[in-house]
């Protein structure tokens, strides 16, 4: 924590208070994120990783980006692909969302996964938010406080103008200052950071690209998109057959009709009908 302190503190001192000048290098922000589900109470954690990047800000999952380095590592001694996912097995799942967004162009672009990757550009969002003097410190960090809602949910959000980088984990913009924390009014989704730090010169970027060059992704509208991860997630053979329609599958059995029944009722999503 102290050295996290440290750090602030002396980017602090040796940037101004510019976008401009600290978009000049590039940052990493990590931050603790828990999802619970309204209906099952079931919880699910990751760690989500923020990069500034030349020009634009990546958003993916910490844990898919160090088991993807080290998939792509392994890839290149030669070893087959059943061996190298036996090998990587037992590293930590995170979820497979990718967001980059830029601010100049005013644009975002969102990459799923819900069985082939496709993605969709979508305008940034224009939040009022409401903006309070009241100060918490997150992690040690001095934070103001504001209020917003995006995407049909509202939240509380904690800034650090000490650094000011206009963005925050998944899609939080526009407001003065690195979010340091980002919780939902129902408590369902929680953002907290948990380190920044100049981003290492010989790590690589994070940039859009296909999930490999024989199956690019392919650029849906954002109801696609969205329609696809329920369907998947909530009736995956009727998902298969789409995309496979000449593959046969069994029929569904009671047990796999009351599987995607609770599916259905349980399914949750950040972002929802306003």
């Amino acid at each position: 924590m102290k050295k996290l302190i440290l750090t602030l503190c002396c980017l602090a001192i040796m940037v101004p208070n510019s976008w401009d000048l600290f978009g000049q290098d590039r940052h990493t922000a990590l931050y603790s994120y828990t999802e619970r589900n309204a209906m099952t109470g079931r919880v699910t954690n990751d760690i989500i990783r923020l990069n500034s990047e030349k020009g634009y800000f990546s958003c993916v999952s910490e844990n898919t980006y160090q088991k993807d380095l080290v998939q792509d590592s392994l890839v290149q001694t030669g070893l087959d692909p059943y061996t190298i996912v036996a090998m990587t097995r037992d590293m930590a799942r995170g979820q497979r969302t990718r967001i980059f967004t830029d601010l100049a162009g005013n644009t975002r672009t969102v990459y799923e996964f819900p069985m082939t990757q496709i993605h969709y550009e979508e305008p940034l969002p224009v939040v009022t938010w409401e903006l309070s003097d009241e100060v918490k410190e997150v992690n040690g960090i001095p934070s103001k406080q504001a209020r917003g809602k995006l995407y049909g949910r509202e939240w509380i959000v904690s800034y650090a103008t000490d650094i000011p980088l206009p963005v925050g984990p998944w899609k939080l913009t526009g407001l003065p200052g690195l979010v340091t924390e980002a919780v939902t009014t129902d408590s369902l989704y929680h953002f907290t950071l948990i380190s920044f730090a100049l981003t290492p010169d010989d790590e690589r970027p994070i940039i859009p690209s296909p999930s490999a060059p024989a199956t690019p992704s392919k650029k849906q509208s954002k109801k696609e998109v969205l329609n696809a991860l329920h369907q998947c997630a909530t009736n995956n053979r009727a998902w298969l057959k789409k995309i496979y329609p000449v593959s046969s599958q069994p029929e569904e059995t009671p047990e796999d009709l009351r599987r995607m029944a609770l599916a259905r009722k349980s399914y949750q999503y950040i972002e929802r009908a306003e």
